[in-house]
């Protein structure tokens, strides 16, 4: 049997009860206003098939992007989730005749569809090239406009400080973790997180972990942005790079001071 008779229904549906997602505008706009954000992408999404998995610490984590992912989204906190299609940052036709994301959401719809239990979710294209295309990038930079910031990031990761976007920050600090599954150190970097003043902005690129790091300082009192790949998509919206997971995990590159 085809797609067209199995997996275009189940795609229907995927369409039809999908939640509400905030404009790229809107999402920023609650960021300026001191908003945290919490996103989740496919690789989130996959981590919660990890409640039955025979790794404990796996499954705890899982609970915990469960926990986050069912928290309502409000003035305070973006809990953000990918559009149904993304425009400009998905692969077309990279499965027959769906892109990436039709694809993902005919296979995973009858997991996700319990998962997904609040109506209205943060745009996570927020931290992906997308968001260029449509915000204006002073607009994205005032986020953090003369803002103490601490970027919790892997040591010698992919993640990069570009001027471009990050050269109006009144100081910037770094908190390095893991460069790869950070999320099985996770309470030394919470436990590290926390000795930072609450006047700090973290902006947060590593993995999973940011997701429920940047939760879990939000109830701590900090402003706590996931940002992902945010630089890197800038080079790539700029046809400077390719995108972020084409490129090498770890990348021996001077951190600037």
């Amino acid at each position: 049997m085809t797609f067209t008779t199995i997996g275009l229904p189940k795609l229907k549906q995927a369409e039809k009860e999908f939640p509400t997602i905030l404009s790229l505008n809107e999402t920023v706009d609650l960021l300026i206003g001191g908003a945290s954000i919490c996103r989740f992408g496919d690789g989130e999404f996959n981590c919660l098939h990890w409640q039955h998995s025979t790794d404990a610490q796996a499954r705890a984590f899982a609970q915990r992007l469960e926990e986050v992912l069912a928290t309502p989204t409000s003035e305070q906190i973006i809990i953000a989730a990918l559009p149904f299609n993304c425009p400009y940052n998905t692969s077309k036709r990279k499965y027959g005749w769906l892109n990436f994301w039709e694809d993902y959401w005919s296979r995973h719809w009858d997991f996700l569809r319990g998962k997904l239990t609040n109506r209205t979710f943060g745009n996570a294209n927020v931290s992906r090239n997308s968001v260029f295309h449509e915000v204006d990038v002073e607009k994205i930079r005032s986020i953090w406009t003369d803002k103490n910031v601490v970027f919790v990031t892997g040591k010698d990761s992919r993640f990069f400080d570009d001027p471009r976007l990050f050269g109006n920050m009144k100081s910037v600090e770094y908190l390095f973790v893991e460069p790869v599954d950070a999320w099985r150190h996770y309470e030394v970097a919470l436990e590290k997180a926390l000795t930072f003043d609450k006047n700090k902005l973290f902006i947060i690129c590593a993995g999973f972990m940011a997701t429920v790091l940047a939760f879990d300082l939000h109830h701590h009192g900090y402003q706590a942005l996931d940002m992902g790949h945010l630089p890197n998509c800038y080079a790539q919206y700029l046809k400077e790079a390719p995108t972020p997971e084409w490129l090498p995990r770890t990348v021996v590159r001077k951190q600037s001071s």
